[in-house]
């Protein structure tokens, strides 16, 4: 390994290199991966530094999802447009249903000045998380799933108080878990602590990174409207009680399409970060390209496009399948419901799991999502309860850390207008906006 990737803080992990992608690679490949097949990422700086030779761009992939993607998503804003210009909602007093009137004089609280306050204290939150992270990582690790477990355990409280005793004893269980776990993984903190600070690293010196995960974001917002529109005649009629069977249909292909959608989005913010991350550890800190972020979003965009619309596809259906199940739920199957819940949950979650490793591949070799599929599938074969280990430690400490932010966002939000319910409700609102962006930036 390159003199400029050791570092000497890993030998305290008894590791004498970092560890490398490379026993995942194709058997044809050497230890640089020069037989990686395509046109270099970074054509100027490939030659004077053969780490950079891996990564490639192999030509477009898995045209057909990205083609069937395109086309759902041009025609969704076709017709969300043509609905926003030219429907009229049904009124809801015609079908007896009764009608609420909003006095606008009494709404006290300006819609932008509060947005403006609360994406302030977003921004100054996130970072103020990046540099707790990057100076107390193993701290940060600690505390926060020692927190968990106390979380836990004042759940299980809450659920005697309330008489809910088989709930209380759940969670007990689980309390004990946790910190019998935390106690067995207590080696691996300092490894995992290293693997955060190196995340925070990478995202602090390389800010074109949260702009493109903030571009994407404000344009799957953007799309939400039109969505939304598209939506409206068929949810009017069902509201109205109009609905047909073939609203029934159009709202199920509407939530596909949300699902598929919001998946994309995720994963080409999450390729782009893994191309950056991939790029600074395989290059070197010194050694580094010009425009890495760039160069990751543009191929994540372009020839990744496909691999990255293949694999959301299938998460996608395996979260309609679980709507589809949850909304017709009823009383007489409440268990088989229950149960089948529970599988496609478990299913999606190990789906989505997979696919982040998946797409890791796609950043750094610029695959297709079957090649990448199977690298990954070699992964789990060779080191999976080390990569999950590392996960698990990670995971309760960005969760927290999002915790943490939303409550600073109640807070403040709460002292400006001095009210506790503008700030409760502002608070619920960070909280899940900051857990999705955690879970799209995937840095760890």
């Amino acid at each position: 390994m390159d003199q400029d990737l050791k570092s000497s803080k890993y030998k305290a992990y008894n590791l004498e290199v970092l560890p490398e992608a490379e026993i995942y690679s194709q058997h044809t490949e050497n230890l640089h991966g020069v037989a990686v097949n395509g046109i270099p990422l970074y054509p100027n700086e490939t030659p004077g530094n053969p780490r950079l030779s891996r990564f490639v761009v192999q030509g477009c992939q898995d045209v057909w999802a990205a083609v069937i993607f395109i086309a759902m998503l041009i025609m969704s804003v076709a017709w969300g447009s043509a609905n926003l210009a030219t429907y009229e909602p049904i009124p809801l007093n015609s079908t007896g249903h009764r009608t609420i009137a909003i006095d606008a004089s009494n709404v006290k609280v300006s819609t932008f000045v509060l947005l403006f306050v609360i994406f302030a204290v977003s921004i100054l939150g996130a970072c103020g998380s990046l540099m707790l992270i990057g100076t107390f990582p193993r701290q940060i690790i600690f505390i926060a799933n020692v927190m968990t477990a106390v979380l836990t355990l004042a759940g299980a409280v809450v659920a005697f108080i309330s008489g809910v005793i088989f709930a209380g004893f759940l969670l007990v269980i689980a309390c004990f878990f946790q910190v019998l776990w935390l106690y067995l993984v207590r080696d691996r903190i300092m490894f995992s602590a290293e693997l955060l600070k190196a995340s925070s690293e990478v995202l602090s010196k390389y800010k074109a990174v949260f702009l493109s995960a903030f571009f994407m974001t404000a344009t799957s917002f953007v799309y939400m409207i039109f969505w939304s529109a598209m939506c409206l005649p068929a949810a009017d009629r069902t509201n109205a009680g109009y609905d047909s069977a073939g609203d029934g249909f159009l709202l199920t292909f509407f939530m596909l399409l949300l699902f598929w959608v919001s998946e994309v989005v995720a994963n080409v913010i999450h390729v782009t970060t893994a191309g950056v991350t991939a790029t600074w550890y395989f290059a070197g800190e010194g050694r580094m390209p010009k425009n890495p972020t760039l160069a990751s979003f543009k191929r994540a965009v372009t020839t990744s496009f496909g691999s990255i619309c293949f694999g959301s596809l299938i998460v996608a259906v395996i979260r309609l399948l679980r709507w589809i199940m949850e909304s017709t739920r009823d009383n007489e199957n409440e268990f088989i419901h229950c149960v089948t819940s529970c599988i496609l949950s478990c299913l999606e979650s190990i789906l989505e799991y997979f696919n982040t490793y998946a797409f890791v591949h796609v950043a750094v070799y610029g695959c297709g999502y079957i090649e990448a599929a199977k690298r990954t599938w070699q992964l789990c074969k060779q080191c999976f309860f080390a990569a999950y280990f590392n996960d698990a430690l990670i995971g309760p400490t960005l969760t927290i850390l999002s915790l943490g932010v939303s409550a600073l966002i109640g807070i403040v939000v709460g002292l400006v207008y001095a009210s506790t319910t503008i700030g409760a409700f502002s608070f619920l609102g960070a909280l899940i906006v900051h857990i999705l962006s955690f879970l799209w930036w995937r840095v760890q």
